[in-house]
Protein backbone atom coordinates (compact mmCIF):
# COMPACT_ATOMS: atom_id res chain seq x y z
CA UNK A 1 0.00 0.00 0.00
CA UNK A 2 3.34 2.03 0.70
CA UNK A 3 4.10 2.11 -2.40
CA UNK A 4 0.59 3.58 -4.37
CA UNK A 5 0.47 6.79 -2.16
CA UNK A 6 -0.31 9.61 -3.66
CA UNK A 7 2.54 11.27 -1.78
CA UNK A 8 4.92 8.65 -0.78
CA UNK A 9 7.51 11.69 0.39
CA UNK A 10 5.16 13.17 2.98
CA UNK A 11 4.79 12.44 6.28
CA UNK A 12 1.61 13.85 8.49
CA UNK A 13 2.63 13.86 12.11
CA UNK A 14 0.32 14.21 15.18
CA UNK A 15 0.07 15.49 18.65
CA UNK A 16 -2.25 13.74 20.47
CA UNK A 17 -3.94 15.17 22.95
CA UNK A 18 -6.34 18.07 21.43
CA UNK A 19 -5.23 17.33 18.62
CA UNK A 20 -6.12 13.11 17.51
CA UNK A 21 -8.10 12.87 21.24
CA UNK A 22 -9.88 15.80 23.65
CA UNK A 23 -7.26 15.67 26.48
CA UNK A 24 -6.70 12.30 28.45
CA UNK A 25 -9.96 10.52 26.22
CA UNK A 26 -9.59 7.80 24.01
CA UNK A 27 -9.75 8.28 20.15
CA UNK A 28 -13.27 8.17 18.86
CA UNK A 29 -14.25 5.60 16.08
CA UNK A 30 -14.85 8.31 13.63
CA UNK A 31 -11.23 9.53 14.16
CA UNK A 32 -9.52 5.77 13.69
CA UNK A 33 -11.45 5.64 10.80
CA UNK A 34 -9.83 9.31 9.57
CA UNK A 35 -6.42 8.62 10.16
CA UNK A 36 -6.93 4.84 8.14
CA UNK A 37 -8.35 7.04 4.98
CA UNK A 38 -5.75 9.59 5.41
CA UNK A 39 -2.94 6.64 5.32
CA UNK A 40 -4.07 6.25 1.94
CA UNK A 41 -2.69 9.66 0.73
CA UNK A 42 0.35 10.33 2.99
CA UNK A 43 2.10 8.57 5.53
CA UNK A 44 1.04 9.04 9.08
CA UNK A 45 2.63 9.58 12.44
CA UNK A 46 2.01 10.57 16.19
CA UNK A 47 4.23 11.81 19.10
CA UNK A 48 3.31 13.15 22.65
CA UNK A 49 4.50 13.87 25.77
CA UNK A 50 3.73 10.76 27.64
CA UNK A 51 4.66 7.60 27.69
CA UNK A 52 4.32 4.81 25.50
CA UNK A 53 1.43 3.41 27.97
CA UNK A 54 -0.35 6.31 28.06
CA UNK A 55 -0.38 7.17 24.35
CA UNK A 56 -1.74 3.48 23.80
CA UNK A 57 -4.86 3.74 26.51
CA UNK A 58 -6.00 6.97 24.25
CA UNK A 59 -4.51 5.42 20.53
CA UNK A 60 -4.88 1.75 21.13
CA UNK A 61 -2.57 -0.92 22.49
CA UNK A 62 -1.58 -1.17 17.94
CA UNK A 63 -0.64 2.03 17.89
CA UNK A 64 3.04 0.41 20.21
CA UNK A 65 3.65 -1.13 16.34
CA UNK A 66 4.24 1.90 14.29
CA UNK A 67 5.92 5.08 13.90
CA UNK A 68 5.02 6.82 17.43
CA UNK A 69 7.60 9.21 18.85
CA UNK A 70 6.72 9.34 23.43
CA UNK A 71 8.82 10.60 25.39
CA UNK A 72 9.13 14.02 23.79
CA UNK A 73 13.27 13.53 24.70
CA UNK A 74 15.83 11.74 23.82
CA UNK A 75 15.64 8.50 25.81
CA UNK A 76 19.04 6.35 26.36
CA UNK A 77 19.14 3.26 27.21
CA UNK A 78 22.32 2.23 28.96
CA UNK A 79 21.73 -1.60 28.04
CA UNK A 80 20.02 -1.32 25.05
CA UNK A 81 17.35 -4.41 24.72
CA UNK A 82 15.29 -4.11 21.40
CA UNK A 83 11.90 -5.64 21.43
CA UNK A 84 9.98 -6.68 18.46
CA UNK A 85 7.13 -4.35 16.19
CA UNK A 86 4.26 -5.35 13.99
CA UNK A 87 5.18 -4.62 10.70
CA UNK A 88 3.23 -1.74 9.26
CA UNK A 89 0.49 -3.15 7.52
CA UNK A 90 -1.08 -4.87 10.90
CA UNK A 91 -0.65 -1.18 12.78
CA UNK A 92 -2.75 2.11 13.46
CA UNK A 93 0.20 3.57 11.27
CA UNK A 94 3.20 3.50 9.27
CA UNK A 95 6.73 3.84 10.00
CA UNK A 96 8.01 0.92 12.27
CA UNK A 97 10.70 3.16 14.40
CA UNK A 98 12.60 3.01 17.72
CA UNK A 99 10.15 3.54 21.03
CA UNK A 100 10.63 3.64 24.38
CA UNK A 101 10.80 0.41 26.18
CA UNK A 102 12.77 0.86 29.08
CA UNK A 103 13.93 4.42 30.67
CA UNK A 104 17.28 4.76 32.46
CA UNK A 105 18.76 7.96 31.04
CA UNK A 106 16.81 11.43 30.22
CA UNK A 107 19.05 13.43 27.59
CA UNK A 108 17.46 16.68 26.39
CA UNK A 109 18.36 17.18 22.49
CA UNK A 110 18.02 20.69 22.27
CA UNK A 111 19.10 22.75 18.96
CA UNK A 112 21.36 19.77 17.87
CA UNK A 113 24.33 20.81 20.27
CA UNK A 114 26.64 17.91 21.61
CA UNK A 115 23.90 15.27 22.49
CA UNK A 116 26.12 12.56 20.25
CA UNK A 117 28.58 11.94 22.64
CA UNK A 118 25.94 11.14 25.20
CA UNK A 119 24.49 8.34 22.55
CA UNK A 120 27.27 7.06 21.12
CA UNK A 121 28.75 6.34 24.89
CA UNK A 122 25.85 4.40 25.66
CA UNK A 123 25.56 2.20 22.99
CA UNK A 124 28.25 3.14 20.19
CA UNK A 125 27.20 0.31 18.25
CA UNK A 126 23.76 0.61 18.28
CA UNK A 127 23.30 4.52 17.46
CA UNK A 128 24.95 6.56 14.63
CA UNK A 129 26.15 10.43 15.72
CA UNK A 130 23.31 12.19 15.67
CA UNK A 131 23.06 15.23 13.01
CA UNK A 132 24.50 18.86 14.11
CA UNK A 133 20.56 20.32 12.50
CA UNK A 134 17.47 19.68 14.37
CA UNK A 135 14.75 17.90 13.11
CA UNK A 136 12.10 15.33 14.78
CA UNK A 137 13.44 12.78 17.30
CA UNK A 138 12.29 10.05 19.39
CA UNK A 139 12.95 7.77 22.32
CA UNK A 140 13.70 4.55 21.43
CA UNK A 141 12.25 0.62 21.61
CA UNK A 142 15.15 -1.97 21.55
CA UNK A 143 14.68 -5.54 20.31
CA UNK A 144 16.29 -8.52 22.19
CA UNK A 145 16.52 -11.26 19.86
CA UNK A 146 17.61 -8.82 17.28
CA UNK A 147 21.25 -8.07 15.96
CA UNK A 148 21.50 -4.37 16.76
CA UNK A 149 20.91 -2.69 13.02
CA UNK A 150 22.28 0.64 11.85
CA UNK A 151 19.88 3.37 12.17
CA UNK A 152 18.40 5.44 9.49
CA UNK A 153 17.22 9.31 9.24
CA UNK A 154 13.75 9.58 8.59
CA UNK A 155 13.06 9.45 4.86
CA UNK A 156 10.73 12.58 4.59
CA UNK A 157 11.51 15.76 2.68
CA UNK A 158 7.97 16.69 3.64
CA UNK A 159 7.05 16.64 7.64
CA UNK A 160 3.29 17.92 8.56
CA UNK A 161 3.31 18.50 11.96
CA UNK A 162 0.25 19.32 13.79
CA UNK A 163 -0.55 20.01 17.21
CA UNK A 164 -0.80 22.61 20.34
CA UNK A 165 2.79 23.24 20.16
CA UNK A 166 6.12 22.18 18.37
CA UNK A 167 9.77 21.18 19.51
CA UNK A 168 12.90 19.61 17.16
CA UNK A 169 15.20 17.37 18.29
CA UNK A 170 17.75 15.19 16.49
CA UNK A 171 16.72 11.89 15.37
CA UNK A 172 18.08 8.85 16.10
CA UNK A 173 15.76 5.89 14.49
CA UNK A 174 15.86 2.48 13.06
CA UNK A 175 13.73 -0.11 11.45
CA UNK A 176 13.04 -3.30 13.34
CA UNK A 177 11.43 -6.78 12.50
CA UNK A 178 7.81 -7.57 13.13
CA UNK A 179 7.04 -9.27 15.78
CA UNK A 180 6.94 -13.22 16.55
CA UNK A 181 4.11 -15.27 16.87
CA UNK A 182 3.15 -17.65 19.71
CA UNK A 183 3.65 -20.78 18.12
CA UNK A 184 2.13 -24.25 19.25
CA UNK A 185 5.23 -26.01 21.12
CA UNK A 186 4.72 -24.31 24.19
CA UNK A 187 0.93 -25.28 24.58
CA UNK A 188 1.50 -28.71 23.45
CA UNK A 189 3.86 -29.03 25.38
CA UNK A 190 2.23 -28.30 28.19
CA UNK A 191 0.09 -31.50 28.15
CA UNK A 192 2.83 -33.44 27.76
CA UNK A 193 4.27 -32.65 30.96
CA UNK A 194 6.90 -34.71 33.25
CA UNK A 195 5.26 -33.56 36.60
CA UNK A 196 1.94 -32.38 35.91
CA UNK A 197 1.10 -31.54 39.45
CA UNK A 198 4.45 -29.63 39.94
CA UNK A 199 4.58 -25.65 40.12
CA UNK A 200 7.89 -23.99 39.71
CA UNK A 201 7.19 -20.07 41.24
CA UNK A 202 9.16 -17.69 40.82
CA UNK A 203 10.10 -14.19 42.34
CA UNK A 204 11.28 -11.46 39.31
CA UNK A 205 14.22 -9.04 40.90
CA UNK A 206 17.18 -10.99 41.87
CA UNK A 207 15.41 -14.61 40.98
CA UNK A 208 14.70 -14.22 37.28
CA UNK A 209 16.66 -11.37 36.50
CA UNK A 210 19.19 -8.51 37.69
CA UNK A 211 17.30 -5.60 40.07
CA UNK A 212 15.14 -3.70 37.32
CA UNK A 213 16.93 -5.34 34.80
CA UNK A 214 16.02 -7.07 31.44
CA UNK A 215 15.93 -11.39 32.13
CA UNK A 216 18.81 -12.47 29.88
CA UNK A 217 18.70 -14.73 26.72
CA UNK A 218 20.11 -17.64 28.59
CA UNK A 219 17.49 -17.13 31.57
CA UNK A 220 14.91 -16.88 29.31
CA UNK A 221 15.73 -19.73 26.95
CA UNK A 222 16.17 -21.90 30.23
CA UNK A 223 12.83 -21.03 31.13
CA UNK A 224 11.49 -22.24 28.24
CA UNK A 225 13.58 -25.74 29.00
CA UNK A 226 12.32 -25.70 32.03
CA UNK A 227 8.18 -25.68 30.95
CA UNK A 228 9.42 -28.83 29.36
CA UNK A 229 9.39 -30.49 32.70
CA UNK A 230 6.87 -28.40 34.85
CA UNK A 231 4.55 -26.03 35.23
CA UNK A 232 6.18 -22.72 35.17
CA UNK A 233 4.79 -19.41 37.08
CA UNK A 234 5.99 -15.51 38.03
CA UNK A 235 5.27 -13.49 40.75
CA UNK A 236 5.84 -9.67 41.31
CA UNK A 237 5.27 -6.62 43.44
CA UNK A 238 5.23 -4.80 39.96
CA UNK A 239 2.41 -4.14 37.63
CA UNK A 240 1.94 -5.86 34.05
CA UNK A 241 3.82 -3.16 32.74
CA UNK A 242 6.92 -3.36 34.35
CA UNK A 243 6.58 -7.00 34.52
CA UNK A 244 7.10 -6.87 31.17
CA UNK A 245 9.61 -4.68 30.64
CA UNK A 246 11.86 -7.02 32.38
CA UNK A 247 10.51 -10.14 31.08
CA UNK A 248 8.65 -9.33 27.69
CA UNK A 249 5.90 -7.93 26.32
CA UNK A 250 4.67 -12.11 25.96
CA UNK A 251 5.30 -12.46 29.51
CA UNK A 252 1.54 -13.53 29.97
CA UNK A 253 1.91 -16.54 27.68
CA UNK A 254 5.83 -17.24 28.29
CA UNK A 255 4.68 -18.55 31.36
CA UNK A 256 1.43 -20.73 32.64
CA UNK A 257 0.96 -18.53 35.24
CA UNK A 258 1.57 -14.61 35.41
CA UNK A 259 0.81 -13.11 38.78
CA UNK A 260 0.92 -8.99 38.72
CA UNK A 261 1.06 -6.86 42.04
CA UNK A 262 1.21 -9.99 43.82
CA UNK A 263 -1.60 -11.93 42.09
CA UNK A 264 -3.98 -9.60 42.76
CA UNK A 265 -3.68 -9.23 38.50
CA UNK A 266 -3.59 -12.42 38.27
CA UNK A 267 -3.39 -14.26 34.23
CA UNK A 268 -3.40 -17.79 33.35
CA UNK A 269 -2.41 -18.97 29.67
CA UNK A 270 -1.89 -15.74 28.25
CA UNK A 271 -6.07 -14.96 29.57
CA UNK A 272 -7.46 -12.98 32.91
CA UNK A 273 -8.73 -14.53 35.63
CA UNK A 274 -8.64 -12.22 38.44
CA UNK A 275 -8.45 -8.57 39.17
CA UNK A 276 -8.51 -7.25 43.34
CA UNK A 277 -8.79 -3.48 43.51
CA UNK A 278 -6.78 -1.02 47.03
CA UNK A 279 -9.33 1.61 46.26
CA UNK A 280 -12.86 -0.28 46.31
CA UNK A 281 -11.17 -2.03 49.38
CA UNK A 282 -10.10 1.16 51.63
CA UNK A 283 -12.03 3.77 49.92
CA UNK A 284 -11.37 7.18 48.67
CA UNK A 285 -10.81 8.67 52.42
CA UNK A 286 -8.33 6.50 54.19
CA UNK A 287 -6.48 6.04 51.03
CA UNK A 288 -5.83 10.15 50.64
CA UNK A 289 -5.35 10.46 54.92
CA UNK A 290 -2.16 8.02 54.12
CA UNK A 291 -0.68 9.39 50.92
CA UNK A 292 -1.13 12.76 52.54
CA UNK A 293 0.83 11.84 55.33
CA UNK A 294 3.42 9.53 53.69
CA UNK A 295 4.08 12.65 51.15
CA UNK A 296 4.54 14.77 54.24
CA UNK A 297 7.26 12.66 55.79
CA UNK A 298 9.22 12.35 52.79
CA UNK A 299 9.14 15.85 52.00
CA UNK A 300 10.54 16.23 55.37
CA UNK A 301 13.26 13.47 54.67
CA UNK A 302 16.62 14.46 54.70
CA UNK A 303 18.77 12.34 52.06
CA UNK A 304 21.05 13.21 49.59
CA UNK A 305 19.00 13.44 46.70
CA UNK A 306 14.95 13.16 45.49
CA UNK A 307 13.56 12.34 41.61
CA UNK A 308 9.77 12.12 41.41
CA UNK A 309 7.16 9.53 41.27
CA UNK A 310 7.36 8.89 45.45
CA UNK A 311 4.29 7.23 45.80
CA UNK A 312 2.58 4.96 42.55
CA UNK A 313 -0.85 3.58 42.98
CA UNK A 314 -1.58 0.18 41.77
CA UNK A 315 -4.54 -1.51 40.94
CA UNK A 316 -4.04 -3.29 44.65
CA UNK A 317 -0.77 -1.43 46.39
CA UNK A 318 0.58 1.37 47.26
CA UNK A 319 4.62 1.78 46.53
CA UNK A 320 6.37 4.30 48.34
CA UNK A 321 9.29 5.26 47.09
CA UNK A 322 11.96 7.66 49.56
CA UNK A 323 14.13 9.20 46.91
CA UNK A 324 11.56 8.83 44.24
CA UNK A 325 11.03 6.13 40.88
CA UNK A 326 12.11 8.76 38.54
CA UNK A 327 15.92 8.04 39.31
CA UNK A 328 18.57 6.72 37.28
CA UNK A 329 19.96 2.99 37.47
CA UNK A 330 23.41 4.33 39.04
CA UNK A 331 21.07 6.41 41.67
CA UNK A 332 19.23 3.39 42.38
CA UNK A 333 22.50 1.74 43.20
CA UNK A 334 23.83 4.34 45.40
CA UNK A 335 20.38 4.67 47.49
CA UNK A 336 20.25 1.21 48.11
CA UNK A 337 24.34 1.78 49.62
CA UNK A 338 22.87 4.47 51.52
CA UNK A 339 19.80 2.73 52.60
CA UNK A 340 21.42 -0.51 54.24
CA UNK A 341 23.66 1.99 56.38
CA UNK A 342 21.22 4.41 57.40
CA UNK A 343 17.97 1.94 57.27
CA UNK A 344 15.51 4.98 55.79
CA UNK A 345 13.08 2.46 54.31
CA UNK A 346 12.68 0.59 57.81
CA UNK A 347 12.63 3.69 60.14
CA UNK A 348 9.96 5.24 57.43
CA UNK A 349 7.75 1.54 57.51
CA UNK A 350 8.18 1.81 61.75
CA UNK A 351 6.44 5.40 61.75
CA UNK A 352 3.76 4.35 58.39
CA UNK A 353 3.16 1.02 60.37
CA UNK A 354 2.36 2.38 63.58
CA UNK A 355 0.32 5.92 62.94
CA UNK A 356 -1.81 3.26 60.29
CA UNK A 357 -2.51 0.60 62.69
CA UNK A 358 -5.92 0.65 61.90
CA UNK A 359 -5.80 0.07 58.67
CA UNK A 360 -4.31 -3.26 59.01
CA UNK A 361 -1.68 -2.90 56.27
CA UNK A 362 1.03 -5.01 55.67
CA UNK A 363 4.35 -3.04 54.73
CA UNK A 364 6.92 -4.90 52.36
CA UNK A 365 10.68 -3.78 51.08
CA UNK A 366 11.45 -4.93 48.03
CA UNK A 367 13.49 -3.93 45.07
CA UNK A 368 16.51 -1.50 45.61
CA UNK A 369 14.61 1.85 46.03
CA UNK A 370 10.92 0.98 47.45
CA UNK A 371 8.37 -0.48 49.48
CA UNK A 372 4.70 -2.02 48.91
CA UNK A 373 1.74 -1.10 50.83
CA UNK A 374 -1.37 -3.56 50.73
CA UNK A 375 -4.12 -4.57 53.10
CA UNK A 376 -2.98 -8.12 55.02
CA UNK A 377 -3.21 -11.43 53.30
CA UNK A 378 -2.30 -9.31 49.66
CA UNK A 379 1.20 -10.41 49.90
CA UNK A 380 2.55 -12.90 47.24
CA UNK A 381 0.51 -15.80 49.52
CA UNK A 382 -2.66 -14.16 47.18
CA UNK A 383 -2.15 -15.78 44.16
CA UNK A 384 -1.97 -19.32 45.80
CA UNK A 385 -5.63 -19.46 45.75
CA UNK A 386 -5.45 -19.36 41.97
CA UNK A 387 -3.04 -22.71 41.97
CA UNK A 388 -5.10 -25.02 44.08
CA UNK A 389 -4.69 -27.73 41.14
CA UNK A 390 -1.19 -28.18 42.18
CA UNK A 391 0.29 -31.17 45.11
CA UNK A 392 3.56 -29.40 44.79
CA UNK A 393 4.75 -25.67 44.43
CA UNK A 394 8.31 -24.54 44.74
CA UNK A 395 8.67 -20.84 45.41
CA UNK A 396 12.14 -19.57 44.15
CA UNK A 397 13.13 -15.77 45.70
CA UNK A 398 15.73 -13.91 47.14
CA UNK A 399 14.03 -11.45 49.86
CA UNK A 400 12.71 -14.59 52.04
CA UNK A 401 13.70 -12.97 55.07
CA UNK A 402 11.23 -11.94 57.41
CA UNK A 403 10.20 -8.32 56.26
CA UNK A 404 11.28 -8.97 52.58
CA UNK A 405 8.54 -9.27 50.41
CA UNK A 406 8.90 -12.63 49.28
CA UNK A 407 9.13 -13.76 53.01
CA UNK A 408 5.46 -14.59 53.83
CA UNK A 409 5.08 -17.07 50.66
CA UNK A 410 8.26 -18.45 51.53
CA UNK A 411 7.18 -19.92 54.88
CA UNK A 412 3.61 -20.67 53.66
CA UNK A 413 2.54 -24.06 54.69
CA UNK A 414 1.75 -24.05 50.50
CA UNK A 415 4.86 -23.93 49.18
CA UNK A 416 8.42 -25.56 49.44
CA UNK A 417 10.28 -22.52 49.44
CA UNK A 418 13.89 -21.98 47.91
CA UNK A 419 16.26 -18.61 48.86
CA UNK A 420 18.23 -18.01 45.51
CA UNK A 421 21.26 -15.22 45.65
CA UNK A 422 20.94 -14.41 41.73
CA UNK A 423 19.57 -15.19 38.16
CA UNK A 424 22.20 -17.89 38.25
CA UNK A 425 21.62 -19.08 41.28
CA UNK A 426 18.28 -20.06 40.18
CA UNK A 427 18.53 -22.04 36.82
CA UNK A 428 20.88 -24.03 38.93
CA UNK A 429 18.99 -24.72 41.77
CA UNK A 430 15.95 -25.57 39.14
CA UNK A 431 18.15 -27.88 37.16
CA UNK A 432 18.79 -29.72 40.25
CA UNK A 433 15.28 -29.78 41.24
CA UNK A 434 13.64 -30.55 37.74
CA UNK A 435 15.69 -31.30 34.86
CA UNK A 436 19.09 -33.57 36.08
CA UNK A 437 16.58 -36.24 37.68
Amino acid sequence: MATGRRNAGVLALFDVDGTLTAPRKAVTPEMLQFMKELREHVTVGVVGGSDLVKISEQLGKSVSSSFIFSGGVGIVSQEPVRYGMSPPEESDSDIEVWVEERRIEVVRLDDGEASSSVLTTSAPSSFAPVASAPSIGASMVLDGDEQKSAPAKLPFPSLHASGLGLCSYPAAAAPVRGRRRRSGTAAMAAGGRRNAGVLALFDVDGTLTAPRKVVTPEMFQFMKELRQHVTVGVVGGSDLVKISEQLGKSVIIDYDYCFSENGLVAHKNGELIGTQSLKSFLGDDKLKEFINFTLHYIADLDIPIKRGTFIEFRSGMLNVSPIGRNCSQEERDEFEKYDKVHNIRPKMVSVLREKFAHLNLTFSIGGQISFDVFPQGWDKTYCLRYLEEFQEIHFFGDKTYKGGNDYEIFESDRTIGHTVTSPEDTAEQCRSLFISK
